[in-house]
């Protein structure tokens, strides 16, 4: 049988052989072409050579953790690891308890090396004591992308020097200070909830993840845009709207996000991002009038927005601001002042490039709505739930 097999496949190599045609480029160029006489044989011999360097690319490093002596989970044939029904939050935590008796272990995200710590020592390492030596959140940098102004989009130098000057916005104090604005949003849920019960809508019930959504909606823009919408209006539609096209799941979506995280710096050069350019536009122009109006106005807010415009008029004064921590930072407050460990004196923080241009104002206040619309409505929900 052996035998049979292979002169059926020297047989059809021979008939493929017969069927090629060389012939000479118009130009005098040596250069040959080569073809054959099925679209589907040629098709083959253009794609398999891709398709093997695309192979080769993902799973080059498969032995990176091995070599290092490190216990780790292998890395899938695409995606790695984080690619599957589950959501990512349930992958990690499987991971994690792989590994009971571990310090630390390797994984993959898609096709890059990732150390998931595990010793409460370390831990500590990483996030304080030895925080300068941490830095980089490790996503992907796209330059055009929304994000890319952040502390998930910077990186070196430039995220330590922002990450410096955005320390004090995160005290208890600052945040304190805000409770009015958080105070009035929940007055606002309240009365819409109200206004509900009283209509014939309350035999089909209240949506509380609705309800709640538009409740973190209205906190949001009240402390990290400096916007007080009135329930239902047409502006807090808008605003809505948009938050909701932007954090929506799709194929598209998912394809783009995964093309950027393996390829950050062709999807760059190719202006792909995961925001929609439709909210982007949104919010920069949504900033823009924002500082416009506070500055022909002379308004002053106690919120985020106000904070960050406070910097903003710092930097373009050229005002000394490398004491601006130590000024702000409380003793309750010195677990989030990471700064404080590092070997290198506070002069040694790069302030020459600018931080807080109108971009960079638009990027960290949307982040808020990445971090801070969903996921504190569905605890939000999960708490009255339990309460209930």
């Amino acid at each position: 049988h052996s035998q049979l097999l292979l002169v059926e496949v020297r047989s059809k190599i021979c008939s493929v052989c017969s069927q090629l045609v060389l012939f000479r480029c118009r130009s005098n160029v040596t250069d040959m072409a080569v073809t054959t006489g099925s679209i589907f044989v040629d098709v083959l011999i253009a794609v398999v050579p891709a398709l093997y360097l695309v192979y080769w690319y993902i799973t080059n490093n498969n032995d990176y953790w091995d070599k290092r002596g490190v216990p780790n989970v292998k890395k899938g044939l695409f995606w790695g690891t984080f690619l599957g029904k589950q959501s990512q939050a349930d992958a990690v935590l499987e991971i994690y308890k792989q590994f009971p008796d571990e310090k630390y272990a390797g994984l993959f995200q898609f096709k890059r090396p990732v150390l998931m710590v595990r010793d409460p020592v370390l831990i500590n390492k990483v996030l304080v004591k030895d925080f300068t030596y941490f830095q980089d959140r490790g996503g992907p940098i796209v330059k055009k992308d929304i994000f890319s102004k952040t502390l998930f989009g910077l990186r070196g130098q430039v995220w330590r020097a922002l990450r410096y000057k955005l320390t004090p916005t995160f005290t208890t104090g600052k945040l304190r200070g805000m409770f009015e604005q958080i105070s009035k949003s929940g007055d606002n849920m309240v009365d819409k909830l109200k206004e509900h019960l009283s209509t014939k809508e309350m035999a089909r019930g209240v949506d509380p993840k609705n309800f709640l959504f538009e409740f973190t909606l209205d906190v949001i823009a009240s402390c990290a845009f400096g916007l007080q919408f009135q329930p239902n209006s047409p502006d807090f539609n808008k605003f809505k709207s948009i938050v909701e096209k932007m954090f929506k799941f799709s194929p598209l979506r998912f394809i783009r996000f995964g093309f950027v995280t393996i390829a950050p710096k062709i999807s760059d050069f190719l202006n792909i991002s995961v925001s929609s350019s439709e909210a982007a536009e949104y919010f920069t122009n949504l900033t823009k009038a924002t500082i416009k109006y506070r500055k022909e106005n002379n308004v002053q807010r106690n919120d985020y927005f106000q904070m960050l415009l406070s910097l903003k008029e710092q930097e373009e004064s050229g005002k000394d601001m490398s004491h601006v921590v130590p000024a702000h930072v409380t003793e309750d407050d010195a677990v989030i002042d990471q700064m404080h460990y590092t070997q290198e004196d506070d002069q040694s923080i790069d302030t020459s490039e600018k931080l807080f241009s109108e971009e960079a104002l638009t990027s960290n206040t949307v982040i808020f709505l990445s971090a801070g619309s969903e996921t504190v409505a569905r605890t939000i929900g999960f708490t009255l739930f339990e309460i209930s």
